[in-house]
């Protein structure tokens, strides 16, 4: 993994851990039907990424590889 690649992949995940904290529990309140149906959504989102992501792996691996031109030493 190159360094600028690591820098921007860094930045750009942190950024948006950093927002999605800060502003998460203001925008979507946990008192409110509607925020709670919110809140589920996205824990299902998020669970359903994980299991799609841990099941296509190698799929997904594969694609990067080759859109990057990335070789195996």
């Amino acid at each position: 993994m190159s360094w600028p690649f690591f820098a921007i992949m860094i930045i750009v995940t942190r950024l948006i851990g950093v927002f999605s904290t800060a502003y998460s529990f203001e925008l979507i309140p946990f008192n409110t039907w509607w925020g709670l149906l919110i809140w589920a959504l996205l824990l299902a989102l998020i669970v359903l990424s994980f299991y799609l992501v841990l099941k296509h792996y190698e799929k997904i691996d594969k694609f990067i590889k080759t859109k990057l031109k990335i070789q195996r030493k």
